[in-house]
């Protein structure tokens, strides 16, 4: 699966403009996955590549979504971007390589 076809596979479940508190419910009931609220600075969030412009006050979770191999592998994290307000802009899907 690429990182497009998950990110697809995710908005169809929290689409743009959801709440945090809907987003978090829906990676423990629907994808039963573990999330990380991150705060960074606008311009360490803009080196994530989101696709909508970063501003100061935006935050992120992320969530692994897939990994293959016992030792280490293929992951794919999810990042999702939120405004001040806690509403959803922007949701991004990152495959990198984990060895041990």
């Amino acid at each position: 699966m690429r990182p497009d076809d998950v990110r697809n596979m995710v908005l169809k479940t929290t689409p743009i403009g959801l709440k945090q508190a809907d987003v978090e419910a829906a990676l423990r009931d629907s994808f039963r996955r573990k999330w990380l609220v991150r705060h960074e600075g606008a311009s360490a969030l803009s080196k994530r590549h989101f696709t909508v412009p970063v501003v100061d006050g935006d935050y992120y979770l992320s969530s692994n979504f897939a990994s293959v191999g016992i030792f280490g592998g293929t992951i794919v994290t999810v990042y999702f971007l939120f405004d001040e307000a806690g509403t959803l802009k922007d949701v991004i899907a990152r495959v990198w390589q984990d060895s041990i």
